[in-house]
């Protein structure tokens, strides 16, 4: 092994500390990149699950529509009365409430156009503020 002379005793001291100090940096390191892709994935499963919630948005407004429950140009909103395993307050001014979906959708249905088409968008806010 090695000696140690009488007046290098405090060296092993540093190296000691040196080693601690860059296994610290890399496991910080680590640590903020398994943060990072968590936060990265919580938001990409967010946006998929926006889209779906407006997906069945434009389904069920299509459907009323057939029935003749909603009109056939004009905003609708559907509310979701769940979220994050908690029961929410709805939009004061709901057409339809569903606890299927996630997220609120707003819904806008235009006009006819020439060719008797109309065009059905949505909007859903799956974002929360940090």
């Amino acid at each position: 092994m090695f000696k140690i002379r009488q007046n290098q005793k405090g060296v092993m001291l540093f190296i000691v500390l040196g080693m601690l100090l860059i296994v610290a940096i890399i496991i910080g390191g680590i640590l903020g990149f398994i943060s990072s892709s968590l936060r990265k994935t919580y938001h990409q499963v967010r946006r998929i699950r926006g889209y779906y919630a407006a997906l069945a948005g434009i389904n069920c407004t299509i459907y009323k529509i057939r029935k003749g429950e909603w009109a056939a140009a004009g905003s609708y909103k559907i509310c979701s009365r769940w979220q994050n395993g908690a029961t929410q307050t709805p939009w004061p001014d709901c057409n339809f409430t569903d606890y299927d979906l996630p997220f609120n959708v707003s819904i806008s249905v235009s006009n006819a156009d020439g060719a008797g088409i109309r065009t059905i968008s949505a909007t859903v806010e799956y974002t929360t503020p940090d």
